[in-house]
């Protein structure tokens, strides 16, 4: 048998890389191969200008590709399926959003507070946006989902120690997940999408 064409091997090469990059499960590398190696073009993939966090805005189609990857890299920080992260999480150029109604929440307050806010610093965190996510954030997301109330930066707070580490003090404090909370934002959203 003779050699392959170089075309072929550089296609192949570049295909192999992507799925590398994008850290894709074990279970998903066969799909996401033919996938990345079915839309490359014939020449070979050219270096990035800057490291992508799989967040970024661009042309037309991006989008799609943004979400499915953004997705993808929340699914594997937290050990969950990517159609399950898709029944609580909404990737875009804007970021990560929790998309789960209210009534899903806990019924009290300052659980489902507790819980909006494992979500949103775990989804953020897990996608690359950051290492540290301001309370601010996660404030605005407990809004958004309609759990907010005057005790919310109590509540927060609460959670120090408790799968999340904090720094700073006022509107600068911010958030970091360790481990526990991966794991503790990867049962809430296991919960949510099994009541979906």
């Amino acid at each position: 048998m003779g050699d392959a064409p170089k075309e072929v091997v550089e296609k192949l090469r570049a295909a192999v890389a992507a799925v590398e990059e994008a850290k894709v499960p074990k279970d998903l590398r066969v799909a996401a191969f033919t996938a990345v190696l079915a839309g490359l073009p014939v020449c070979p993939a050219q270096p990035e200008s800057k490291k992508s966090n799989g967040l970024s805005s661009g042309g037309a189609g991006k989008e799609t590709s943004d979400t499915s990857q953004g997705l993808g890299l929340i699914a594997d920080k937290l050990e969950i399926g990517q159609a399950q992260a898709g029944t609580v999480y909404d990737v875009d150029e804007d970021g990560v959003h929790v998309t789960v109604k209210r009534s899903s929440f806990n019924q009290t307050k300052k659980l489902a507070q507790q819980e909006v806010t494992y979500l949103v610093v775990a989804g953020r965190q897990a996608a690359g946006l950051e290492e540290w996510t301001g309370t601010k954030v996660a404030i605005e997301a407990t809004h958004d989902r309609g759990v907010h109330d005057t005790n919310v930066s109590k509540a927060i707070s609460a959670l120090d120690g408790d799968g999340m580490r904090f720094r700073g003090a006022g509107v600068k404090r911010e958030i970091k997940m360790n481990a526990v909370g991966f794991a503790k934002a990867a049962e809430i959203v296991m919960r949510l999408a099994e009541a979906s």
